[in-house]
């Protein structure tokens, strides 16, 4: 793949079932194999995302950083959509609190990083934005060169799920964290991600609403084996204090190889 264009993957497959339902799968196995079309296009529409962040509260008072395993999601021929999808790893990569004699670290648990939806998609042409002329009544469209539109829905959970305290004793106490309590990353990421913050159904579980982030406007599209990028960088405003977050979320072309004798 050079392009890259897999917005018009879903439209090619519509076009086969139609023929599908026309029969002429019957006439023509050859051409019109709709199950080994459905498996390329599948193994074709699938990508990768990764997720990696740091934020830190107050120059340094707070600190943490994750960065995510590969997330993959694939398209699925039986719902037409990006809906088979994995739930991968979320790892700490440094984690840092400022407290007199340094006596606390963190209890590191199992982060997760779950790609609940994903949508492809370009906007249909106007019709009537260049009709045909009398004298070129069968008028090719122009071709679309204009990014394709990208949604990713994603829930995660932080690695960290509480902290070790030290007393003047040299005992250590277990402080669970739960919830939006502070002492990790996942409140300060919400909090700087409210306007993506929503409830959205979970296609590739239950089809519950859950709880996560959609990303829709921020990505960077490149087309390749790199597909997009977003990336967020800046302040957050934050009620405990000021707070700086790095966030890049890239999203890759990862197709599986065809079956053999396909």
């Amino acid at each position: 793949v050079t392009d890259s264009n897999l917005g018009e993957i879903p439209n090619m497959f519509r076009l086969v079932k139609n023929a599908q339902l026309l029969g002429l799968e019957s006439y023509y196995p050859d051409v019109f194999n709709t199950e080994e079309l459905a498996d390329r296009i599948s193994r074709c529409a699938r990508f990768e995302l990764t997720l990696e962040s740091l934020i830190d509260l107050d120059s340094g008072k707070f600190f943490e950083q994750v960065r995510s395993q590969p997330a993959h999601i694939q398209w699925d021929p039986a719902t037409l959509k990006y809906t088979i999808a994995d739930t991968v790893g979320m790892n700490l990569v440094f984690w840092h609190m400022e407290n007199e004699g340094g006596r606390v670290r963190p209890e590191v648990g199992k982060g997760k990083l779950h790609i609940g939806y994903m949508n492809i998609w370009r906007d249909e042409p106007d019709p009537d934005a260049d009709p045909p002329q009398p004298a070129d009544p069968c008028k090719k469209a122009a071709p679309d060169n204009s990014p394709p539109k990208i949604f990713c829905f994603f829930t995660l959970a932080d690695p960290v799920t509480g902290i070790w305290f030290q007393d003047a004793d040299g005992n250590w106490h277990l402080q669970p964290l739960t919830g939006d309590m502070g002492g990790r990353w996942q409140p300060l990421f919400k909090v700087a991600h409210l306007e993506e913050f929503m409830q959205f159904p979970d296609f590739s579980g239950s089809g519950e609403p859950v709880e996560g982030y959609g990303v829709k406007d921020r990505w960077d599209y490149f087309g390749k084996r790199l597909f997009a990028r977003a990336t967020y960088e800046g302040p957050v405003a934050y009620s405990g204090g000021k707070a700086d977050e790095v966030t890049t979320l890239e999203l890759r072309h990862a197709p599986l190889p065809l079956r053999k004798g396909k």
